[in-house]
């Protein structure tokens, strides 16, 4: 009964282990991945991270970057410190030689190949796309020509 019992230990010990370490491989956006704390996403983009209010235990930082030659906002979103998400979201400017939701998709679809599933109704076309446990929603709206995309993890073998 006593090896039985250490078999268990054992074997829950190593499932958590494994769901851990297989979690926090999971990458989202800029090298950040899942569960990565605060600290570890300050040291990738330093300056140009600003702490955004949020009540506890939530916490957000913010920054600007470039893609498809538009400026995207976007937010890293922590609970009890641990990076929960990253959302990013641009708006297309008219004066573009290729429209932001057609570059953006590109780019998608090159990163990740085919999505998973795509939506569309009157204002949006939702496409998800997912890598190991890493789910990405590309959110292209109609006029005006916004991208919202949103890095979660969601474990696929549930």
């Amino acid at each position: 009964m006593k090896i039985l019992v250490t078999y268990r230990f054992i074997a829950i010990t190593l499932a958590i282990i494994t769901c851990s370490v297989s979690a926090q491989a999971q990458e989202f956006w800029g090298k950040t991945k899942y569960g990565m704390p605060s600290s570890a996403v300050r040291a990738l983009f330093g300056n140009q991270l600003k702490s955004d209010p949020v009540e506890e235990p939530m916490a957000s930082l913010s920054m600007t970057t470039s893609f498809c030659n538009v400026d995207f906002d976007v937010q890293f979103v922590f609970s009890y410190d641990k990076l929960l998400l990253v959302r990013l979201v641009g708006k297309s400017r008219e004066s573009e030689p290729i429209p932001l939701p057609i570059c953006t998709l590109d780019a998608y679809l090159s990163a990740f190949g085919k999505p998973t599933s795509a939506k569309e109704n009157d204002s949006v076309i939702d496409y998800m796309f997912r890598s190991g446990d890493t789910v990405v929603n590309l959110n292209l709206w109609k006029p005006p020509a916004l991208v919202i995309i949103h890095y979660s993890f969601k474990r696929s073998d549930l």
